[in-house]
């Protein structure tokens, strides 16, 4: 088979046209969001024309996702900040068509095909005459107000291809690779990016891993957070020992270094790409929130930043826990205050990493108060590893109403004599009359946030946009019986 690429100028744009792997070779400098510019200004938000979509998440618990619907589905309904689309398909009406692009259909056919991505196709032949006609009205249509704006829709708007952004992406990167290298010298260092090939199906299916520059590579059979990283930044750190600006260098290698996924007995590698296009983080810049996804760069829309600010604390304000917990000083580790918890007068139950049922943390803690149980999540700063807790918080709660509404409580009675020695624990009668809500007993989740004054400092500046997300998320739509609350501990 072969593969093309034909360029066609005009004064405006640069469109290229390709077939085969034509497409590797373009794909690193096109507009990411051309396909959904054009989508924008041929369907409103409101018309029922979209197919399926293919979306990569950089907040929430799913990385990616493709959905294909029974009945067309609405923009508006499908869209929200914490998803990247990559494809979308849909159908483009007869009228429409024909007055945005001159494209006349046969009488039979009321709607065509299209595919919106980083790049535009219709599901059409054309003529040579049709096809040069087709780009001289995109262009004319790209000029045309949209019915709506493809950034504040996404929340996020793509860095350019000025000069200037491609500095500011490099700074970018050099601020990750240099966030990975502090990682591997001190593991305390707090990194939340998710690591994943673009190709995400294929790399979340391969059981084999291998990051590799030069004679420097380390395998192993997961490599989807920074942490997993650090033994191959210790070979480039072994490499570079005692050479002048040796982090330079690292930082560079980084840069440079590629990863590849194995499944068993393959020659061939499942995925192949540069670490920096296989590297999904948010971090803030110059009081500007980025986010790194498949090798680009966006800049969270400000009015997003602004709306969480103002809407989070009073939202949080009616969630505040009753409950009183000792200070969480500074310095002290998660599971130093959860050991400090075990004791007298507070006597939690520690649960932190134990799964009695399905493979789920049910939480870190539990308490008796009065009659009510409460389970307690804590998370230690404000950061985008709020959706690893969020993401708890639910299935928490959906496993508790499962084994109430499916009858599984002997199931959890079984599995839960392994935890009858830990310290604190309450009776399973109790467990389970708090469960099934009789006799008065009932549940309560509840999230406790440290530091108290940081936390809440943030609410007044351009922070954690993904943690607030996450949150104000979370709460939105807890739509469960059993009451959500938050915890702010004093800091002494």
């Amino acid at each position: 088979s072969y593969s093309h690429i034909l360029f066609v100028f005009n004064k405006e744009n640069i469109f290229a046209f390709c077939s085969g792997a034509g497409w590797q070779v373009v794909s690193p400098f096109v507009d990411s969001l051309f396909g959904l510019q054009i989508l924008s200004r041929l369907i409103p938000e409101n018309a029922a024309a979209i197919n399926s979509v293919k979306f990569r998440g950089y907040s929430g618990a799913v990385s990616g996702q493709e959905t294909n619907f029974r009945k067309k589905a609405r923009a508006n309904e499908i869209i929200e900040f914490g998803q990247l689309f990559k494809d979308m398909s849909g159908s483009i009406g007869k009228e429409t068509i024909k007055d945005a692009l001159g494209i006349e259909l046969s009488a039979n056919r009321k709607t065509v095909g299209a595919d919106f991505k980083n790049s535009f196709k219709l599901k059409k032949r054309l003529t040579l005459s049709e096809f040069s006609f087709l780009l001289q009205k995109i262009t004319k249509l790209l000029e045309v107000k949209p019915y709506f704006s493809v950034e504040d829709w996404l929340g996020l708007s793509p860095l350019g291809r000025t000069q200037k952004d491609k500095l500011l992406a490099k700074e970018l990167f050099d601020e990750v690779f240099t966030l990975i290298l502090r990682k591997a010298k001190d593991n305390s260092v707090h990194a939340d990016a998710f690591i994943c090939d673009p190709q995400l199906s294929l790399y979340m299916a391969a059981n084999n891993y291998k990051v590799s520059y030069g004679n420097c590579e380390f395998e192993h059979d997961e490599i989807f957070d920074i942490s997993s990283l650090s033994p191959f930044v210790n070979q480039l750190c072994a490499k570079f020992c005692g050479e002048e600006d040796a982090d330079k260098k690292i930082i560079k290698a980084l840069s440079e270094s590629v990863l590849e996924s194995f499944i068993d007995g393959e020659t061939y590698p499942n995925t192949s790409d540069k670490l920096k296009k296989c590297i999904q983080i948010c971090i803030l810049h110059n009081g500007k929130n980025y986010i790194l996804v498949d090798g680009d760069w966006y800049v969270v829309y400000e009015g997003l930043e602004q709306k969480l600010n103002r809407e989070l604390p009073g939202i949080m304000q009616g969630r505040i826990s009753e409950i009183s917990l000792p200070a969480w000083n500074k310095g002290l580790s998660e599971d130093k205050y959860l050991d400090f918890l075990t004791s007298s007068p507070y006597n939690h139950a520690k649960l932190h990493r134990k799964r009695p049922l399905d493979n789920i943390e049910l939480c870190d803690t539990m308490f008796l108060n009065d009659k009510t149980l409460v389970l307690c999540h804590f998370k230690d700063g404000f950061n985008n590893s709020m959706r690893v807790l969020t993401a708890q918080v639910r299935s928490s709660v959906e496993l508790l109403i499962d084994i109430k509404m499916s009858d599984r409580i002997e199931d959890l009675a079984m599995s839960w004599k392994k935890y009858e020695d830990v310290e604190n624990i309450p009776d399973f009668e109790i467990i389970k009359k708090a469960i099934l809500g009789i006799d008065g007993y009932n549940i309560e989740e509840c999230i406790v946030f440290n530091p108290r004054d940081e936390i809440i400092k943030t609410m007044d500046t351009n922070d954690s946009v993904i943690a607030k997300y996450e949150l104000s998320l979370l709460i939105k739509r807890w739509g469960f019986d059993i009451p959500l609350t938050i915890s702010l501990p004093q800091t002494d």
